[in-house]
């Protein structure tokens, strides 16, 4: 089965390296590096071979979850399989993945891998049953930042900010941890946009992919009843209503009750230890509302050669909600040499990566029902001239809190539970990211 399993980081240091055979050198994980640096990340196939040893490989939180082989090929689906499992339990175990938490929870990685894989073969992969067995505490690397999140208040769901990294808390906790205890449960409703607008405006392509993600901190073994929009419509092909939640389908955990489902949009959950996905969901192109993002541009020679980009990207949320960390990637012609710019707010900056032929519009925030503008000259190098019709495609990236694009909400969270006597914190997440959102421009006849 698998020779090894390492952590590698975005930048190639090796965080951990756990041999479970012995078959393979130390040095393998050179040429799953060097793999990554001589090629394209997004080339690299999820498995491949260099020598006599198989790589398989996932990338999670700008880390590389890698595992070895030698010789014979085991099945790419199984072996991915188990390192996603893999970083589900040190996600589980140490609260959150990334570069820092990974050092700062070596002792204890070491410590799940060799309860996960015994020589090689995978054991056991739930966090409850591990739990027991694990000895090492975690350290909990604290970041930065808050989030909008609602809770539950006097007169229905209320908006408070809560630390970024209140829900990556660790299923274990620490014996300081354990007597200051918190009751607490998370709710995240993470949604992935796909969206294809032509350059005339009109959408030609949008999907939304789902997940209602639930982390519990809660004592004892408590029932909680989530109740969802209760205008929720499941299509499953059939003719379209107008209800204002409407879903192509959906699937739920095997462990989740729906007797309540059908007629009220009631789940009943006993959540395990570790994170649960309570529901996944789909949404085509006809049932989607409203898209979070229009842009609109205009592409004119400034002079015999130069080309004139005017740029205006309006946020088409609620003025509750924003979108943070968002950034235009546009391709420019090659002879492209440098750019100049002007913009409409603080808080913008333009980059011209030459190497990849792109311009990157960067704007940190941006509020619901605004608009950010900006004016760029796209100088040509060597006098050449430059071709308007290599302006373009624009693929946005962003992150928006406080909003879904299928208007699903979480009507409420009751806790149920018999043997203790507390009052849990409910914390609920909105949170939109794109999968790939293109934008197809045009020149200015």
């Amino acid at each position: 089965m698998l020779s090894e399993c390492i952590l590698i980081s975005s930048k190639g240091e090796v965080l951990v390296d756990k041999q479970f055979r012995q078959d393979v050198c130390k040095s393998s994980s050179g040429g799953f590096i060097a793999k990554v640096k001589g090629d394209s990340a997004a080339r690299i196939p999820p498995h491949f071979m260099e020598g006599d040893i198989h790589y398989y490989y996932i990338k999670r939180s700008g880390v590389y979850f890698v595992a070895t082989t030698k010789g014979t090929e085991v099945s790419s689906i199984l072996v991915i399989e188990i390192l996603s499992r893999v970083y589900h339990l040190c996600k589980d175990f140490c609260g959150v993945i990334n570069t820092d938490t990974i050092k700062a929870n070596m002792v204890l990685i070491y410590e799940l891998l060799g309860e996960v894989l015994d020589f090689g073969y995978a054991q056991l992969m739930s966090a409850s049953k591990l739990k027991p067995y694990v000895q090492s505490e975690p350290v909990l690397v604290k970041s930065e930042g808050t989030q909008d999140v609602m809770v539950p208040g006097l007169f229905g769901l209320e908006r408070r900010v809560a630390p970024s990294h209140a829900a990556d808390k660790p299923v274990i906790r620490s014996r300081q941890d354990q007597e200051k205890r918190n009751n607490e449960i998370f709710v995240d409703i993470v949604e992935r946009v796909t969206a294809v607008v032509d350059a005339d405006g009109s959408l030609s392509r949008a999907e939304v992919s789902g997940q209602v993600n639930m982390k519990s901190f809660l004592a004892g073994a408590p029932v909680i009843k989530m109740g969802l929009s209760e205008d929720l419509t499941i299509t499953k092909g059939k003719q379209k209503g107008y209800n204002k939640v409407q879903m192509d389908d959906c699937s739920f955990h095997p462990s989740i009750d729906l007797k309540e489902f059908d007629n009220n949009r009631v789940l009943g959950i006993k959540p395990t230890e570790g994170e649960l996905v309570v529901m996944t969901y789909h949404i085509g192109g006809e049932n989607l509302i409203n898209l979070p993002f229009r842009l609109t541009h205009r592409i004119e020679f400034s002079s015999t050669r130069n080309l004139e980009l005017h740029l205006k990207l309006r946020c088409e949320l609620a003025p509750s909600a924003h979108a943070v960390n968002v950034g235009l990637k546009i391709h420019v012609p090659r002879e492209t040499g440098r750019i100049t710019q002007q913009f409409s707010c603080p808080g913008q900056s333009a980059i011209l990566k030459q190497e990849e032929k792109c311009m990157l519009w960067q704007i940190k925030r941006i509020e619901g029902g605004s608009e950010a503008a900006s004016r760029f000259m796209l100088i040509s190098q060597d006098k050449k001239l430059l071709n308007s019709e290599e302006v373009g495609p624009a693929t946005l990236d962003f992150e928006l809190s406080n909003h879904v694009c299928s208007g699903l909400k979480v009507r409420f969270l009751r806790v149920f539970e018999r043997e203790h006597s507390y009052l849990p914190q409910r914390w609920i997440r909105y949170i939109t990211v794109p999968d790939n959102y293109l934008f197809k421009l045009a020149t200015t006849e």
